[in-house]
């Protein structure tokens, strides 16, 4: 069931429903609010990117995540909630993917998920497929447009081809020579 989309879109309006009725306020430390369990085995990807300033914000963030969820619907992704978006500000590390020099700088985080609830060797195969078409798609179609890169840290290149590209891509954010 998990790359079945008719299942994956009950869990997620399950999910939704949950916390539409869940919500409300509550304050605490954050060390009691920003810890949560992550469901388990699963793949993930996060990239980042620069969405104007914390006093002008330019809506980026919005329209990739609008962007975003066309890709997911138009193709038929089973893609499981949450889709994870955060906002920081700029970075004084030249490694951080928020890396800038602008004071003021916003940017944001998006992570996709999928889940690996299983130990079947052939459906983890078909979940891992599955995940990296989902990622390739967000990489081709919507981090050129909106200047994204992937947190380097979750930077995964299964193939040589993938590798080329996350070759060319990097230096053009970070700087230096493409390889």
């Amino acid at each position: 069931a998990p790359l079945d989309l008719p299942h994956i879109q009950r869990l997620n309006f399950a999910e939704a429903e949950f916390w539409r009725r869940s919500q409300g306020t509550d304050v605490a430390d954050s060390s009691k609010k920003l810890n949560f369990e992550c469901g388990g085995s699963q793949w993930v990807n996060e990239c980042c990117f620069p969405c104007g300033t914390l006093a002008k914000p330019d809506g980026r963030d919005m329209a990739y995540m609008a962007e975003l969820l066309e890709l997911i619907e138009a193709g038929g992704v089973p893609a499981p909630a949450p889709i994870e978006q955060r906002w920081t500000s700029g970075s004084s590390s030249a490694l951080s993917p928020a890396a800038s020099a602008e004071p003021g700088a916003l940017f944001s985080w998006v992570g996709i998920i999928m889940y690996l609830p299983t130990d079947d060797v052939e459906q983890r195969r078909r979940i891992t497929t599955a995940f990296d078409a989902y990622k390739r798609a967000c990489e081709a179609r919507l981090w050129p447009k909106f200047g994204a890169v992937e947190h380097w840290a979750k930077v995964e290149a299964a193939t040589p081809e993938a590798a080329a590209i996350a070759r060319d891509r990097l230096p053009a954010r970070f700087g230096g020579a493409p390889h």
